[in-house]
């Protein structure tokens, strides 16, 4: 007989784990579309440039094209979600620590402008496998709880995007901002390497590996 819904315990320190993970999201979200586009207002960028950066959103509009790719390949040795999930958020935060290379000035709008949007399109290909990793890991009776947890992580993030590294920058500048940018990815992702992920499907389900560094 099934427990009640009431007496079925809630792993508390994984959905902490998926929050973590869903963290992330936000915080690349917020640098890409509101930290730097401020910091390049701030060094001279004019307001009628600024249409640059809605190009960001190409990405998410188009994610449905690869989403269904995303979902139904990986490696059944690291995990379907996680054989996605690790190698695009090395790609991402190797494109935002890339940008150190290039001063915040409005004469490097171009170079910046390209990096970001493919960094977008490597971690919308990320979003897609976390979004599957969090429906995976919570349990029915989870996902209420889950839900808030997720939310108030993600939030967290929102914050630490827009007020952290706004404050690292007028310290020590665009070079340590955008590093502690990528490394701060790196960390919201590393729940994934740390936990087993949970599967919802039959392993023979799994087709085949995607391209991965881990293959």
């Amino acid at each position: 007989m099934t427990a009640p819904t009431s007496e079925r315990r809630i792993e508390w320190p994984k959905l902490a784990a998926v929050g973590v993970v869903c963290m992330g999201q936000t915080f690349a979200l917020a640098l890409a579309a509101s930290v730097i586009p401020t910091v390049f207002r701030e060094q001279g960028l004019e307001l009628k440039d600024l249409w640059v950066f809605s190009l960001l959103m190409v990405p998410v509009w188009l994610r449905w094209l690869w989403a269904p790719l995303v979902d139904r390949y990986g490696s059944r040795r690291f995990g379907r979600r996680t054989s996605w999930i690790v190698p695009m958020t090395l790609g991402a935060a190797t494109a935002y620590a890339s940008l150190a290379f290039w001063a915040p000035d409005p004469a490097h709008l171009g170079p910046v402008a390209v990096t970001l949007v493919v960094a977008a399109f490597v971690f919308q290909t990320q979003d897609i496998a976390v979004d599957a990793y969090t429906l995976d890991a919570f349990e029915p009776h989870e996902r209420g709880p889950g839900s808030g947890v997720k939310t108030a992580f993600e939030s967290l993030g929102d914050a630490v995007a827009g007020a952290g590294l706004l404050l690292l920058y007028s310290a020590y500048g665009w070079q340590a901002m955008v590093c502690a940018a990528a490394l701060a990815l790196l960390v919201f992702s590393s729940p994934v390497l740390f936990r087993r992920e949970t599967e919802r499907v039959a392993p023979e389900a799994v087709r085949a590996r995607p391209p991965s560094i881990l293959a």
